[in-house]
């Protein structure tokens, strides 16, 4: 048996996402994008530094990330099936999804006395965008 029956095989059996599987896989990978960007942003801000000052705020914002945007990506259609994946309306709907999330994320942390760096957000905002467009590139 070689490699190609083996793929072939695979397919086969019907191993594919369907549209609402590969959505809901979209979801949680741009919620997963977020929580790890606001850790990495705070890690960046602070220089490596291990632990983490306030570490359960750190925490608590990259969930809160997380969190918006589910509910800013599902209010926008964007886990709807809406559009197409890496089209470029879903690439729109992602760039918007994501500076509501941002705004959203700085004003709370005005709000919260800053339970992190002003810094983090906008730089996990970067990680997170990136990240999220690479999901859909690659996937």
């Amino acid at each position: 048996m070689t490699v190609d029956d083996l793929t072939g095989a695979v397919v086969d059996r019907g191993l594919a996402l369907s549209t609402r599987e590969r959505r809901l896989v979209l979801a949680a990978g741009d919620a997963t994008s977020w929580f790890v960007a606001v850790i990495i942003g705070t890690l960046l801000r602070y220089e490596f530094v291990w632990p983490l000052p306030h570490l359960s705020g750190v925490l608590a914002t990259a969930a809160l990330a997380a969190a918006l945007q589910l509910v800013a990506g599902t209010a926008s259609a964007l886990y709807r099936g809406h559009w197409r994946v890496s089209s470029f309306d879903e690439v729109a709907a992602i760039g918007a999804t994501w500076i509501a999330v941002l705004v959203a994320l700085l004003l709370v942390n005005l709000i919260d006395r800053r339970s992190v760096p002003e810094s983090a957000p906008i730089i996990g905002g970067v990680v997170a965008i990136l990240s999220m467009m690479a999901l859909r590139y690659l996937g």
